[in-house]
């Protein structure tokens, strides 16, 4: 009877030491499945973070993409360079501008991109790497032309700039004057520059260059602009050669709205 007793306990001790090996088993799955869920979600945060960094670089990137209608502007600081003054009333240094537009004055349509090269003073100009470019297209009415024959007469409009571009050869001495005051009323000179081959990486001493005058017409009229090509210091003696351009001034537009 004792051994019968015996062993019903054993039995009943093999039972509940079998089930509790069984529930161990079963729970430790759990923890496996648990822990197997975890990394997925782990990894899932982790992919959302990295989209996360590409998506706020390309914020970044994208906050760097100017768009912007400007005007080419020569400055004589740092050795001279030619910038673009945006008609925002930014200053823009292009650090890859074509010598297709190297002209004063022309007016610009710019995509660009921002760069940290520092800032270019009287004024400062920031840098930019130009990403496309075009000439404006209100430009080929007028602020964008550079004029060298004075038998065309220059139709503008109020507020538009115009070139008169005329070769000179500074290496002799000779430079182009006003031969008269303007009617300032009507036009007004803008800017003065000389440009030589070396404006465009070809450099030859005692080369001829161009002169070129920037204007702007102010209000509607009939005016003259009158050069005169001299040696300052020789008073006495006449002009070597004289051009007279004609300029008519139409009316404001009436759409005065921005490009």
């Amino acid at each position: 009877m004792k051994k019968f007793i015996i062993i019903i306990i054993l039995l009943a001790v093999g039972l509940v030491l079998y089930f509790m090996q069984q529930a161990k088993g079963e729970y430790k799955g759990k923890e496996g499945v648990i822990g197997e869920d975890k990394g997925k979600k782990e990894k899932i945060w982790e992919n959302k973070g990295k989209e996360g960094i590409i998506g706020e670089n390309k914020g970044k990137e994208e906050s760097n993409i100017v768009n912007f209608y400007g005007t080419i502007k020569r400055y004589s600081d740092r050795g001279g360079f030619y910038g673009i003054v945006g008609d925002d009333g930014k200053s823009y240094k292009p650090i890859n501008l074509s010598s297709g537009y190297k002209i004063e004055g022309l007016k610009v349509k710019v995509k660009g991109r921002m760069v940290k090269k520092g800032l270019l003073f009287s004024p400062p100009c920031k840098s930019m790497e130009i990403i496309e470019i075009e000439r404006a297209k209100r430009g080929d009415v007028a602020g964008n032309k550079v004029f060298s024959d004075p038998g065309q007469t220059i139709n503008i409009r109020p507020d538009e700039t115009f070139v008169i571009e005329l070769e000179a050869n500074h290496t002799t001495g000779y430079i182009w004057q006003l031969a008269t005051p303007v009617n300032k009323n009507i036009v007004e000179p803008v800017d003065l520059h000389y440009i030589t081959r070396q404006d465009t990486g070809l450099v030859l001493m005692g080369e001829a260059g161009r002169e070129r005058w920037i204007f702007k017409a102010v209000g509607p009229g009939e005016a003259e602009i009158k050069l005169k090509y001299v040696r300052p210091w020789e008073k006495d003696k006449l002009p070597v050669r004289e051009e007279t351009f004609r300029i008519k001034v139409g009316r404001a537009r009436k759409d005065s709205s921005n490009l």
